[in-house]
């Protein structure tokens, strides 16, 4: 079996929860029973499984049976579990996360989200929701990408090497960029991968080869995966020069 495990979730409300918590919620995740979305929490067994003592885990379960208003599920009060009987646990959101398996399902679930999240900012001023927006299919946590950081990072990357600036962030750039930080890396991964690779670039990706006329880009970097595994596995990285060994000294 397996799970999902959003990032978002190390960003709302368990911050601060600690680590056996951030140990344990994956664990149930990934453990519960498709059929029937329980989980058993044997917290003896738990303990020698996740490295913490029992009381930590006791200490965890109870925390994720919790109610939580600052939840995006309303069942159950929040709670991300509800025990049962004996060590079985229903996990209150298994059988929602395990549909958002396409992209579509995952844009529809964001537009969702984005809609209650305004009627509930409406309502805590006492104002008329507003209409859903039918064409409103950006990701929930687009808001947290800096289009601008993006540029400038991208920008003095380029002037270090001499490769091309960027004047703007299109809607298409953007799609690109958020694919290439959505498949298992971090946005801080990604530039280290960039900012590492284009200070080795071999001549002719940096413009220098007159029979070619090319030049790395970002929009090259950015265009598809495949692209971006090749500068990453150093494709395009200049070989380094051999050290050659001291010469030994011939007294005569």
């Amino acid at each position: 079996m397996y799970g999902k495990v959003f990032s978002k979730m190390y960003e709302g409300s368990m911050v601060g929860a600690g680590i056996p918590v951030f140990a344990l919620w994956p664990y149930c995740i990934s453990k519960a029973d498709p059929s029937d979305h329980t989980v058993e929490l044997n917290p003896a067994l738990l303990s020698a499984v996740l490295g913490a003592t029992k009381e930590d885990i006791a200490s965890a379960i109870e925390f994720l049976c919790s109610p939580d208003p600052d939840s995006h599920c309303d069942d159950h009060d929040g709670a991300r579990i509800v025990k049962q009987q004996g060590f079985t646990y229903l996990v209150t959101t298994h059988q929602h996360y395990q549909k958002i398996n396409t992209k579509e399902a995952r844009t529809e679930y964001y537009r969702e989200q984005k809609r209650k999240q305004r009627a509930k900012n409406k309502n805590d001023k006492g104002e008329e929701p507003e209409e859903p927006e039918e064409n409103d299919d950006t990701p929930a946590d687009e808001t947290k990408i800096d289009w601008k950081l993006v540029q400038a990072h991208w920008n003095s990357i380029a002037e270090s090497v001499g490769l091309a600036n960027i004047k703007s962030m299109t809607n298409t750039r953007k799609a690109h960029y958020r694919q290439r930080t959505d498949q298992g890396r971090s946005q801080d991964e990604f530039w280290a991968v960039v900012d590492r690779e284009c200070r080795r670039l071999k001549p002719f990706a940096l413009g220098l080869d007159d029979d070619r006329d090319w030049k790395m880009s970002f929009d090259y970097i950015i265009g598809s995966a495949t692209k971006f595994t090749k500068l990453a596995e150093g494709v395009f990285r200049k070989p380094q020069a051999k050290k050659q060994p001291p010469r030994k000294r011939i007294d005569v």
